[in-house]
């Protein structure tokens, strides 16, 4: 039927939104494709179950079109998961942000609807190491969350918020001439309860033609904690002054 891929950074709640839209009886959640970890219809599971070895960027650039054609074949909607930082991967080489991802530049020729959702990047910096120190990167529904406040190290921070802010650049510069897309902002995405709010779920559904008014909208995972950033980090007003040394 077709693919829809959803895009984000890391700690960025596409779990939480995909664990909603799968709720859809047309839609199947492949989680993140790009990733060897991934458990479910990974590119890389699906080259070891069919045999084939990549040699060569250009055999990744080949058998990807093949997986993903496989996948635009099926009886159902393959929602694909595809982080930032994994959109180098294919071709296996890093080149610049003035280039699209050659994933990007496929996906969008053929053309599939995409989700972008974001996440500032100071808040899915901490969730990232609030998850590391946790040793919990998702929670389910009725679990604990972790909570806590952490130090952060700012000259990680400040390495890994430079980098992002380039990243969003070239990912909003990629959507400006991309039209069958809609962007959703984790901050207005969810609730403070943690449920998917009506209107991006509405605005999913205007984007893939479908139905979602009688969704659940209470995702599997819970958010890491219903805390402000403030309560989050204990070094806050230092790395404030870093940000505003990183905008001068």
């Amino acid at each position: 039927m077709s693919v829809v891929v959803l895009l984000s950074r890391q700690r960025s709640g596409t779990g939480a939104l995909a664990s909603v839209l799968e709720r859809h009886p047309d839609i199947y959640y492949c989680g993140e494709i790009l990733d060897h970890g991934c458990d479910k219809t990974s590119f890389f599971g699906w080259l070891a179950a069919h045999g084939h070895v990549a040699r060569s960027p250009l055999d990744y650039s080949a058998l990807f079109e093949e997986f993903v054609t496989a996948l635009l074949a099926e009886d159902r909607i393959n929602l694909i998961d595809i982080k930032y930082n994994s959109l180098q991967v294919i071709p296996a080489q890093f080149r610049s942000f003035e280039e699209v991802p050659w994933v990007l530049d496929y996906l969008s020729r053929l053309p599939v609807p995409m989700i972008n959702l974001r996440r500032n990047p100071l808040q899915t910096y901490v969730s990232a190491k609030l998850a590391e120190r946790h040793g919990a990167f998702h929670v389910v529904q009725g679990g604990a969350v972790s909570a806590g406040k952490i130090a952060l190290d700012l000259q990680d921070f400040a390495a890994f918020h430079f980098f992002a802010l380039k990243e969003n650049q070239a990912i909003a510069t990629f959507f400006d001439d991309y039209g069958f897309s809609t962007v959703l902002d984790y901050e207005r995405c969810f609730e403070p309860d943690g449920t998917l709010s009506p209107q991006a779920l509405e605005q999913v559904g205007r984007l893939l033609d479908l139905d979602f008014s009688a969704l659940d909208r209470t995702p599997r995972f819970r958010k890491q904690s219903a805390e402000s950033i403030v309560d989050k980090v204990e070094n806050l007003e230092e790395v404030i002054q870093t940000l505003g040394a990183l905008a001068a």
